[in-house]
């Protein structure tokens, strides 16, 4: 699972990369509490920025209380949030939700090219 949560590198800067890309439940909730420990072992860094691929990622039930609970406790400490591989209708379910959110928005691309840019921008 470690290498689903690392650090990457675009244009001189780090983001923190979380792949939860064909994952199903069980290794949803080990790659958010991955993520969520980097950041807080991290969380003193002013310029955490974070790229979530979620393509093809099936959460339900316990693993989606678990990313929600992350996203809640790593929110405060992040400058920039990226996604990829969320489409259709739930990119615009995302969306809505995401503007009533508390902290910071997330922005989703369709490409990791495009959220890298944006986030080191």
């Amino acid at each position: 699972m470690t290498e689903r949560v690392r650090w990457i590198e675009h244009k001189g800067k780090k983001i923190i990369y979380n792949d939860f890309s064909t994952l199903h439940t069980d290794e949803v909730i080990k790659v958010a509490r991955k993520f969520e420990q980097l950041v807080m072992e991290n969380k003193d860094n002013d310029n955490l920025m974070t790229l979530s691929n979620m393509t093809d990622a099936h959460f339900f039930g316990e693993s989606f209380d678990e990313i929600k609970r992350v996203t809640k406790v790593v929110r405060p400490f992040l400058k920039k949030r990226a996604v990829i591989g969320i489409t259709g209708v739930k990119a615009i379910l995302y969306k809505s939700v995401n503007m009533f959110a508390k902290g910071t928005p997330t922005k989703i691309f369709d490409t990791f090219e495009e959220a890298k840019d944006y986030l080191v921008e």
